[in-house]
């Protein structure tokens, strides 16, 4: 009976325990990062039929998909918001309430006005960890080396050697990043489909992705460090090439 009263009462305090609301915008960021889940991120100026609606619709989702996402309000005007909504270029006018879909990495994968449906959730929301590697990046302005090979693939450790050189090169490290990705993995697929790619891959493959997200060359076998240069230097008469 002891034992039983004491369980009742741990359930009693649990059920008390207040959970911290994120206080702006920027805490919401960090706090849906720190959960692994995405963040449906809402900017509005006024408590109006649109933002109810968008709200309702996330809400909705989240009951019936597998994968939720957090939900934070952030009001334009709140200075304590500014310096995101700075950040993501979010103005006041006729384009609030507008959710930004970010990613547990930071990535924004979707950015929607006034509306939003269970499909651009769904879209959203299922954009594989590969994509979501590369895209980080990406959305930083970087040039991105995607490194695709495995035990299988042919020339890969003189590659991913190639690779590094480059990325790690003083002239070019700070507009550059590299990934290394198992193309057979599952999160590889949809990459793989996009960059038309016939897969099982033979030979150790790397993509040049330029900002925003343009293919600039595909490489294969034994790249080298003056081979993605040229590959840079290449594209668009040499304007995609990392400056000095």
């Amino acid at each position: 009976m002891k034992k039983l009263m004491f369980k009742l009462f741990v359930l009693c305090m649990l059920g008390t325990v207040s959970y911290a609301v994120p206080t702006n915008a920027n805490a919401a960021i960090s706090e849906a990062a720190a959960a692994g889940k995405f963040l449906c991120l809402i900017f509005y100026e006024a408590q109006n039929a649109a933002l109810t609606s968008m709200s309702s619709a996330i809400t909705t989702f989240n009951k019936s998909s597998a994968k939720k996402a957090s939900v934070y309000k952030a009001k334009l005007g709140d200075p304590a918001n500014k310096q995101i909504a700075d950040n993501y270029g979010i103005k006041s006018g006729g384009d609030l309430p507008l959710v930004l879909v970010l990613a547990p990495n930071g990535v924004v994968t979707g950015g929607f006005p006034k509306t939003i449906t269970a499909e651009q959730l769904k879209q959203s929301m299922g954009v594989s960890d590969l994509m979501l590697k590369t895209l980080k990046p990406l959305q930083k302005q970087k040039v991105t080396l995607v490194a695709l090979q495995n035990a299988s693939t042919r020339f890969s450790a003189e590659s991913w050697a190639g690779v590094n050189e480059f990325a790690n090169d003083p002239q070019y490290k700070q507009f550059v990043a590299a990934i290394k990705a198992d193309p057979s993995a599952q999160g590889s697929q949809e990459f793989i489909k996009q960059c038309q790619l016939i897969s099982p891959l033979a030979e150790a493959t790397v993509v040049v992705l330029l900002p925003p997200g343009r293919i600039g060359k595909v490489l294969t076998g034994k790249v080298i460090k003056t081979d993605i240069l040229a590959a840079l230097q290449s594209c668009a008469g040499g304007s995609c090439c990392p400056k000095k």
